[in-house]
């Protein structure tokens, strides 16, 4: 008999996946946005529509759409993913998409470690093997020995990954009780009055095509919100961690197509190191998932 455990487990997988592609597809739109918005204009425009979304949604199921008693976790979460989305969006502008991509792998590593550490997850030999080969793929794709990369740009990409690091375990604890649409919109309310002052400090007059850009970044996000939590609430983040590094295949094709970003040898190695982790990670959950099917009990 196949256990709940693995077979959720591969469903957390699949749902990952689908969660790296389209926050790949929302970079790629924010770098677009970049040169006519600013990044505090970008966060909240997508914010403000997520939290227009998902309130609807919950006045279709007669829901309340005022967050009432907003707790220290989430008013913690909502500081580090603040923190954490503008630094992303900051680096887009100093260093190639996809090296401030492959910087941002700090995050399922250390979301990892910490997961390992605060939930007792399982940090296995076969998961630091993954997580060892994904790492060589990011140094090599990063060419530490070739490249100078831009201080400010490598800066607030290692910002956004220790807050996302952060934002991740907070995720992870909240999951095992609350909705993904509560926590979504109680998420887009919090993070949307975080970057108001900041929007309007800023704020110029946006052309209709970027404005509805905007838009789409925050539809894309809602759409995001529900793989992301389906995800964390179905596997292990040190499961998870691995397969965290499709997103790199993912930006890079998408760069090489909206901005000609060439791939090089360095990238093709690693990229190739990555899957291979990846695949690696698969076949092992899934090994055990046949193991305990073949000695499970009915």
């Amino acid at each position: 008999m196949i256990t709940v455990k693995n077979t959720s487990q591969i469903y957390g997988i699949l749902s990952k996946i689908i969660n790296l592609f389209i926050y790949s597809l929302i970079s790629i739109i924010i770098k677009l946005s970049l040169s006519h918005l600013h990044p505090f204009q970008i966060v909240f425009l997508m914010n403000i529509t997520g939290l227009v979304l998902t309130s609807a949604i919950l006045l279709f199921k007669r829901n309340t759409i005022i967050p009432n008693n907003i707790s220290k976790t989430y008013f913690t979460r909502g500081i580090v993913f603040t923190l954490g989305i503008i630094c992303w969006i900051l680096s887009l502008k100093f260093i190639p998409i996809t090296e401030a991509t492959a910087i941002s792998y700090l995050t399922p590593i250390m979301a990892g470690i910490f997961a390992s550490l605060l939930f007792k997850e399982n940090l296995n030999k076969h998961i630091i093997i993954s997580l060892l080969i994904s790492i060589l793929g990011m140094v090599i794709i990063l060419k530490p020995f070739q490249n100078v990369i831009l201080a400010n740009g490598v800066s607030l990409a290692i910002l956004s990954a220790i807050s996302w690091a952060a934002h991740d375990v907070i995720v992870k604890l909240q999951t095992r009780t609350e909705s993904w649409l509560k926590q979504s919109h109680t998420m887009f309310f919090i993070v949307s009055v975080f970057t108001l002052p900041m929007a309007a400090y800023v704020w110029a007059p946006i052309q209709l095509h970027y404005f509805l850009l905007a838009i789409l970044i925050g539809l894309l996000s809602v759409i995001n919100k529900f793989f992301l939590v389906n995800a964390l609430s179905k596997a292990e983040l040190v499961i998870l961690a691995p397969v965290t590094f499709l997103r790199l295949v993912f930006t890079a094709l998408m760069a090489y197509i909206a901005f000609g970003e060439i791939i090089d040898i360095y990238s093709i190695i690693g990229v190739v190191l990555i899957i291979c982790s990846t695949l690696f990670m698969l076949k092992t959950v899934r090994i055990k998932k046949n193991t305990n099917g073949g000695s499970g009990k009915s």
